[in-house]
């Protein structure tokens, strides 16, 4: 659903964009790729028949590309068919943000009953995983299953090592967190990409942040009981 909170997480992107001076996130982790099984399980959610009435959108856009009927299996669809875009791309917003905080999304009635989320956490959480391996493990031919959901974890791993926002090591992300902690703006992108939407600021509480304080007028105090700053235009 479109609102302000998603024009503030788009922004909050645009905004990754700039303080890393390279391309787009998806560009830069253009060969940070979701694991096949991780992405069979999404799909499986998303193209999941008693689950239209919520991801029915999800699904069609899925099925845009796919080959014709007469090309499906005996399932009625064609292995590996589905567009991956939408996998890769949460793959990316993990790698880059990690996983919702568990103890918010235990307590939030909407996030834990989510079936993605669900996925999520029992491939790329550690103490979820170690717990789905034990399950995986007691079923018929379990120890495949758990093999790879293993292997589904340390490619994640790897990967947020490398990645991630928060202490990623590639050179380019190092420069993003080291020009942000510049001018006070980690707080303010963090909050903007914050998975839970109304934990995100307004326009006017970004405003607000330390990181305008530069051009905010001087005859304009931050603590001023004023609905509205004015600040200095740049051309």
């Amino acid at each position: 659903m479109q609102s302000f909170h998603s024009d503030t997480w788009a922004l909050g992107l645009s905004m990754l964009h700039l303080f890393t001076g390279h391309s787009p996130y998806e560009e830069l982790l253009e060969e940070v790729l979701c694991p096949k099984e991780l992405g069979d399980a999404l799909h499986a959610v998303w193209m999941n028949e008693e689950l239209q009435g919520v991801y029915g959108v999800i699904s069609t856009v899925l099925q845009l590309d796919c080959p014709d009927n007469d090309d499906h299996d005996g399932d009625g669809m064609l292995e590996d068919a589905l567009d991956w875009t939408l996998v890769h791309t949460l793959y990316r917003y993990m790698v880059l943000l990690g996983l919702p905080d568990e103890d918010f999304v235990l307590n939030n009635e909407q996030w834990n009953e989510n079936p993605v989320c669900a996925v999520l956490f029992d491939f790329l959480d550690e103490h979820n995983v170690d717990r789905a391996i034990a399950r995986d493990k007691r079923r018929r031919n379990g120890k495949m299953l758990a093999a790879a959901r293993r292997q589904v974890f340390d490619q994640f791993q790897r990967d947020r090592d490398l990645w991630s926002l928060h202490a990623g090591t590639h050179e380019i992300m190092a420069q993003a967190r080291h020009r942000m902690e510049m001018l006070q703006a980690s707080g303010l992108v963090l909050s903007m990409l914050d998975f839970e939407p109304e934990s995100r600021p307004s326009m006017l509480e970004a405003i607000k942040s330390p990181m305008f304080d530069s051009i905010l007028e001087n005859s304009a105090s931050r603590n001023a009981a004023r609905a509205h700053y004015s600040f200095t235009t740049y051309y």
